[in-house]
């Protein structure tokens, strides 16, 4: 059953991408509007996303959802913010626009994001297919670290990288990251944070040391070890309870479970090297990628140090 709310634009100064929603309403001007919420289409633990209704939106060249918020411990302002940094790459879910919305809630006005609409989640293929094929894991690997390299070049942390988080666009099924509420910029103080979901972060994340690219890389090796095997290496039990020491132990040591390997790779070469891609994903996690502005600030980070020798 569709909902009709009352939506008004929010404006975030010096951030075109996010202010560009305003076009989607007409008129176009600061005044309240509606919109219309339609399909449900998925619940977060702090939000739900929903179709939005073709009528109550204009000139617009794609399918469209809105992520509403119910409650949440990161600012969704922040979030569109991280949105509109990371625009530009056809493998990061576009922002159209931050909106205060009212009708939604008995508990009173809330966020909304209006975003381009997309498929099912990775985690939602993977439950109705079962483990992915070799191939299918290569697309979707290949998409995610597409996505990785340009959030990075943009000098931004994703730092929940994992199935549910892998959307698949609803024109074409090419794969589109998404939920950038725990994103911060490498220049933030809350990149010592340790966050994330239980099995995806990475060991230098749980032992607070200075986070980096690389936290995003070892997860995405995870995506790719629970995609062939439906298992997650350092959380087995796939219990998401963050005291539960288990998974940081097993994280903190590398020691994945591998009970599945004598069986998986039965079939032979292709399977070896995707494993041998696993591994170096996971272990090495090889940085190369950052952009080259990340590099240039390091060094010239270091030749200001060795100045003040």
């Amino acid at each position: 059953m569709s909902k009709i709310v009352i939506v008004t634009v929010v404006h975030h100064h010096g951030d075109q991408e996010v202010d560009a929603g305003q076009r989607y309403l007409e008129p176009q001007d600061d005044q309240p509007h509606e919109l219309q919420l339609c399909q449900h289409l998925g619940k977060g633990a702090y939000s739900d996303v929903f179709s939005v209704g073709s009528a109550a939106v204009k000139n617009a060249d794609c399918q469209l959802a809105a992520k509403v918020f119910n409650r949440s411990p990161t600012d969704p302002g922040e979030e569109a913010k991280m949105l509109a940094m990371v625009a530009g790459s056809d493998h990061v879910i576009r922002l159209c626009g931050h909106f205060v919305v009212t009708g939604f809630s008995p508990k009173g006005p809330t966020s909304l994001l209006l975003m381009e609409q997309c498929e099912m989640s990775f985690r939602d293929e993977l439950k109705r297919t079962g483990p992915a094929s070799e191939h299918r894991a290569a697309v979707v690997l290949a998409g995610l670290l597409a996505a990785l390299e340009h959030v990075h070049s943009r000098g931004v942390l994703h730092r929940d990288v994992k199935p549910e988080n892998i959307l698949f666009a609803v024109k074409d099924g090419r794969v589109q990251l998404s939920d950038f509420g725990m994103a911060v910029k490498t220049s933030d103080n809350n990149i010592h944070w340790s966050c994330g979901t239980p099995g995806y972060v990475a060991p230098e994340v749980i032992s607070r040391r200075e986070g980096s690219y690389k936290m995003d890389i070892f997860a995405a090796g995870v995506v790719l070890y629970v995609a062939l095997t439906m298992q997650n290496p350092f959380n087995s039990s796939n219990n998401n309870d963050n005291n539960n020491n288990n998974w940081k132990f097993a994280t903190l040591n590398l020691e994945a479970d591998t009970s599945f390997l004598a069986s998986w790779l039965v079939d032979g070469g292709f399977r070896c090297c995707l494993l041998a891609q696993l591994l170096w994903l996971a272990k090495a996690r090889d940085s190369n990628h950052r952009s080259q502005q990340h590099n240039n600030k390091t060094t010239s980070k270091q030749q200001t140090n060795h100045n003040k020798l």
